[in-house]
């Protein structure tokens, strides 16, 4: 790959979590730098979400500026007044909405319109599409997609720059990431 090709890829960088803790962790590290909703990406399966986060389920929003108060929330940790916090209130600020048809996917963040382009195919097929338009290797992209058979959770984000990455990359190592990925280096 010639370095002019290079620069005009975006950095991602993925991380497994085997667990809800870990991977709210994981999500707090993005927002407590700054990065929003529209930025953070998540994804598990459809079992995951309801084995997981099986509160959400029973939630119903108030308003339209519902989903801005609940991921406010999730920037100040902890509960305020009973509202959810981590992903489970990404989740229940969007609704089934992020459930994509024919996938068996939860996802939230930019990388839901690959996989929404992707609904009527495999679930394989969608999500490794979807990453490998996301500049991961299809090698990668089959790692994570049985990660996610396994009922773990991908986070990923386009990191600003390489502080961020590495930053990240060590925060998340410390919080129980089983697998990091980054197209960077």
């Amino acid at each position: 790959m010639k370095n002019s090709d290079r620069q005009k890829k975006r950095n991602i960088l993925i991380a497994v979590f085997s667990g809800r803790e870990s991977a709210e962790l994981g999500v707090k590290e993005l927002m407590d730098s700054h990065y929003t909703k529209d930025e953070i990406n998540i994804i598990m399966s459809e079992e995951t979400k309801v084995n997981l986060f099986a509160e959400i389920n029973h939630v119903a929003l108030l308003s339209e500026n519902s989903s801005e108060m609940i991921f406010d929330g999730m920037k100040t940790g902890g509960t305020a007044g009973g509202v959810l916090v981590g992903i489970a209130a990404f989740i229940a600020a969007v609704g089934s909405n992020l459930i994509i048809p024919g996938l068996g996917l939860v996802a939230l963040g930019p990388m839901v319109a690959g996989l929404v382009g992707a609904g009527a195919g495999s679930i394989a097929g969608g999500l490794i599409g979807a990453l490998i338009a996301y500049d991961v290797p299809e090698n990668k992209a089959n790692l994570f997609n049985e990660e996610l058979k396994k009922g773990k959770i991908l986070i990923g984000v386009h990191p600003r720059n390489f502080g961020d990455i590495d930053k990240f990359q060590n925060a998340w190592k410390k919080i129980g990431a089983e697998k990091i990925f980054s197209n960077a280096y």
